[in-house]
């Protein structure tokens, strides 16, 4: 019963949607994984990982989701229970459980796990993680990106002090779906700031920004910093509980919070306490 209560069967991605459409889907869902189906047939999972991954080699027209299914998903059965999804959370790092009753009937976000944890009044500190590296605020936003395939947190510091954090999870979904994908700024306008810069968030289109940079509308300012990306300071404290943590990685999609006494703590970590 209690997976059930969790179970969605939307968004899905069928075989032949264009990687265009997955990735509108991610957006608007702000999922970095997602079933890939065939009528009511599971093909398997696509993930904004892998497809940051298969980008640089190939045009994005060019592909269909069937062609990057992945099948090394986390599959489980209807009645499984609560503390078996969390240690195939645990062991396979997805963001997804692929739920099958005879067939496949939907699935179940990690994250969405952390609701059997919003009572919990136990102290953070004992889940809190030591494994990461750290960015300054101010850094350029190359340096986030070239570090994401460390696979390691990355733990963001202003004036010296714990800010806020990024998963490698989230930051390949932000370099798949969001304004600040990796293959904009590298190729174009990385040079924007101020009222240009919502030129790059809102994605005109790149024929119009040249114009604007052919004019001398746009002159050559610093690069983008890490700072442009981290807008929001998500910090907890060790004498914090794990409800808490719960709370604010559900209510603002956050599945990572950098910690003030040093460290970071994930959802992850959280889900330790269900098993």
């Amino acid at each position: 019963m209690e997976i059930l209560s969790l179970i969605q069967s939307d968004p899905l991605v069928y075989k032949n949607d264009s990687l265009i459409r997955v990735r509108n889907l991610m957006n608007r869902s702000l999922l970095p994984e997602l079933p890939v189906v065939s009528e009511d047939d599971l093909i398997g999972t696509i993930t904004s990982k892998n497809l940051v991954n298969i980008l640089p080699k190939v045009k994005i027209e060019n592909l269909l989701a069937s062609h990057i299914a992945e099948k090394d998903y986390i599959k489980s059965d209807v009645n499984s229970e609560l503390s078996y999804l969390a240690k195939e959370f645990l062991s396979k790092k997805r963001f997804i459980a692929c739920i099958f009753k005879e067939k496949f009937i939907g699935y179940v976000q990690r994250r969405r796990l952390l609701s059997f944890l919003l009572d919990s009044d136990e102290e953070i500190k004992n889940y809190v993680s030591k494994d990461f590296v750290t960015v300054d605020l101010e850094e350029s936003i190359k340096k986030i990106i070239k570090l994401v395939k460390n696979e390691v947190p990355i733990l963001i510091l202003k004036d010296g002090q714990p800010f806020t954090a990024f998963s490698p999870e989230e930051l390949y979904f932000i370099i798949f779906v969001s304004n600040y994908a990796v293959r904009k700024i590298e190729r174009d306008f990385e040079t924007l700031r101020g009222d240009e810069r919502k030129i790059l968030k809102m994605r005109i289109n790149q024929a119009k920004l040249r114009k604007l940079k052919e004019e001398g509308k746009i002159v050559h300012l610093p690069p983008l910093t890490v700072a442009d990306m981290a807008k929001n300071n998500f910090l907890i404290s060790e004498t914090q509980t794990v409800g808490d943590a719960a709370k604010i990685m559900l209510n603002f999609n956050k599945n990572i919070i950098a910690v003030k006494e040093g460290g970071v703590i994930s959802d992850l970590s959280l889900l330790k306490a269900l098993v």
